[in-house]
This record gives C-alpha cells, sequence and structure tokens, in this order.
C-alpha cells in the first residue's frame, strides 16, 4: 500500500503539461492565436467536465460522462494549470508574434483589395 502513495503522486505529475504539449505541437491542427493557449485550453476542459450535461463521443455514439471521469479529469487539468501558466508566460513573446500575424492574414483574407 505504501509503495501505491508513492507512485501515484509521480504518475499525476508526469501526466500534467498535456495541454501545453497539445497547443504547442501538431496535434491541436493550428498554432496558438491567443496568449495563453495551455492555460485556456485547461479551463476549457474543467468546465467541459464540470457541466453535468456534457456528452462524451465514440465510435459507438454518445454518452453522459460517468462521475469518476469527470473527477480524474478535473484533478489533472487542475494540476496542469501551473504547469501551463509557466510555460505559456515563458512563450508569451512567440505567441504574441503568431497571434499578430493571424490577425494580419485574417484581416487580409476579410478584406481581398
Amino acid at each position: 500500500m505504501k509503495k501505491y502513495l508513492v507512485i501515484l503522486p509521480w504518475v499525476a505529475l508526469l501526466l500534467t503539461g498535456c495541454a501545453t504539449i497539445y497547443e504547442r505541437t501538431s496535434l491541436s491542427g493550428s498554432a496558438p492565436k491567443s496568449p495563453y493557449p495551455a492555460l485556456r485550453t485547461d479551463l476549457r476542459y474543467i468546465t467541459f467536465h464540470c457541466d453535468p450535461e456534457s456528452l462524451c463521443g465514440g465510435w459507438n455514439g454518445y454518452r453522459k460522462i460517468r462521475i469518476d471521469e469527470r473527477v480524474l479529469a478535473v484533478v489533472f487539468a487542475t494540476l496542469d494549470i501551473p504547469i501551463s501558466i509557466f510555460t505559456d508566460t515563458f512563450f508569451l513573446g512567440l505567441d504574441l508574434s503568431t497571434a499578430k500575424q493571424a490577425k494580419a492574414e485574417s484581416d487580409k483574407d476579410a478584406n481581398p483589395e
């Protein structure tokens, strides 16, 4: 039992940082378009899993999310918030320049002359 009490916090620590990895790699499908993208992802994830009416989709259709899944998701997203704040602050200059470029491209597409 003591072995699990030692291993569990390390596993929880290793599983955090997911939003940072997701937002800063090709997994999200696009470059960050605003400052603090990983923190926004964590907060959106927590909000989604705290909503009792939210549905989870899979190959066999949609279903309500079980309470144990909700608790684990909120706990890990909450543990991820400090890591997301640190890495998002570290990459703030890059995010601001990327957001500025994305805004310029969208303005260019919206007003072709």
